[in-house]
């Protein structure tokens, strides 16, 4: 995933998870740098119509897959 082709962006403690519709996939942004890292590919898949969202709740970032109405749950 490339930090232009990001679709959303959450708060996750002290980093920032950003998604997007490349599988989807989901990364690690260092804001001071804007450097993605810990990219993590959830499915093989391209989002065509809708974007991927992300949310960190509790102790897991969950992002939306919503061509395939799914949900998936990292727990980091």
């Amino acid at each position: 995933m490339t930090y232009e082709a990001a679709d959303a962006v959450t708060s996750a403690g002290a980093t920032l998870r950003v998604t997007g519709d490349q599988g989807p996939s989901t990364a690690m942004l260092d804001p001071r740098t804007g450097r993605l890292t810990d990219n993590v590919k959830l499915s093989d898949a391209f989002i065509g119509d809708a974007n991927a969202d992300v949310v960190a709740a509790g102790n897991a970032i969950w992002v939306s897959f919503p061509d395939e109405g799914t949900v998936y749950e990292l727990r980091p």
